[in-house]
């Protein structure tokens, strides 16, 4: 099978190169027609902000879509068109082109354009003409493919209720992540700081607040610290709680190198998920848990439908209390009072990683057949 990865999807993001490394390793030949877009934007909400944003990304697009168009009909024969994330826009031009070559179109959709930027981060209100024109640009761009991937069944069923889509056009596709997460042992912790770390780009799904709140909580124990990496929406309002608190158990981190990020993950005892009150952080499960997961860390994360989908409570993490810097501490502590328990969820986290999560194994049972009917329908 050979599937033709079309469109200005970030190359580098996690969740294409999951799947392209993912196709490739389940013996999929995966040819790219590609133009680089999105890379050089970090916080992609930032592209969407008002008119004068706007023309700049059309013409942008306009330019990216003559070069791809070209490109397309220079693309050997193929038996699938598939467009990465972010490719919401990607997908109509893709849909005239794959049925100019009779070929099936696959939208890795991962998220709703919609809910991101106007449930979830509210950078526009509800019934703007923004909002409006985003909730049709999601409920085309998962209209008009054959098949159409989310993360979480909890993310597909916001998807068929919201935008009135029908369910079977789905297929849930879990994150997973970069094999080069688990490559390395972890690091033998020191005896005199217990590091708790979070990275992210500050969304308010990560339930930010909620973290300082522990950390607040847990500022009388000497040992314990708290190692915040990234930036983003909520950082400066977030730097600024932490300020008022008077936080002196935080360090707060730009953004590292990938080898850097996974060397702070094997030195911490505890690594952090998501927490937030939003209905998006009960829907997925972001990059981070699945990271930190096959790095063999204790994961503390969310409990939520999502979650509970691929982890089992005081087995592979510790599920605690969404948007509760209570609970967050307690589970801290919990840990910090057990070694054992510990290197048991690490442990058991990792062994659910490689035997379940990993990229290949993920296109090979949640993909792959779906693939195989498309490229075969009869």
């Amino acid at each position: 099978m050979r599937v033709c990865m079309f469109g200005t999807y970030e190359a580098g993001y996690d969740r294409n190169q999951v799947l392209m490394r993912g196709m490739r390793e389940a013996g999929i030949e995966v040819v790219e027609c590609h133009v680089p877009l999105w890379e050089s934007m970090r916080y992609k909400t930032s592209a969407f902000k008002g008119p004068a944003q706007y023309l700049v990304i059309a013409a942008k697009l306009a330019l990216a879509y003559a070069k791809l168009c070209f490109r397309y009909f220079l693309v050997p024969p193929h038996d699938i068109v598939f467009v990465g994330y972010l490719g919401h826009f990607d997908v109509f031009p893709a849909r005239l082109l794959s049925w100019l070559r009779r070929k099936p179109l696959v939208f890795d959709a991962f998220v709703s354009l919609y809910d991101t930027s106007v449930e979830d981060r509210e950078v526009f209100r509800r019934g703007s003409l923004s909002a409006k024109l985003l909730r049709l640009i999601d409920r085309w761009s998962c209209k008009l493919p054959n098949l159409v991937l989310l993360d979480t069944n909890q993310h597909i069923d916001y998807f068929c209720e919201e935008f009135d889509l029908d369910r079977s056009k789905f297929q849930r596709v879990l994150v997973g992540a970069d094999p080069a997460y688990a490559a390395k042992e972890r690091v033998a912790p020191r005896e005199d700081r217990f590091v708790v770390l979070h990275y992210s780009k500050f969304a308010p799904l990560h339930g930010m607040p909620y973290i300082l709140d522990a950390a607040n909580q847990l500022r009388d124990d000497p040992e314990i610290v708290f190692k915040i990496v990234g930036g983003g929406q909520t950082f400066a309002a977030s730097k600024a709680y932490a300020e008022r608190l008077g936080l002196e158990n935080l360090e707060l981190v730009p953004w590292l190198e990938p080898e850097q990020l996974r060397q702070a993950m094997r030195e911490a005892q505890v690594c952090l998920g998501i927490f937030g009150d939003t209905p998006k952080a009960r829907r997925v499960v972001p990059n981070k848990v699945y990271q930190c997961l096959a790095a063999g860390a204790a994961v503390v994360t969310g409990r939520s439908p999502a979650s509970e989908e691929l982890l089992v409570d005081g087995e592979h993490a510790l599920l605690c209390e969404m948007a509760s810097g209570e609970a967050i501490a307690d589970a801290i502590l919990n840990l910090k009072r057990s070694p054992a328990l510990r290197q048991q969820l690490g442990e058991n986290g990792a062994r659910l990683f490689r035997e379940h999560y990993t990229p290949r194994i993920l296109v090979e049972t949640e993909l792959l057949p779906r693939l195989k009917e498309l490229a075969s329908p009869d």
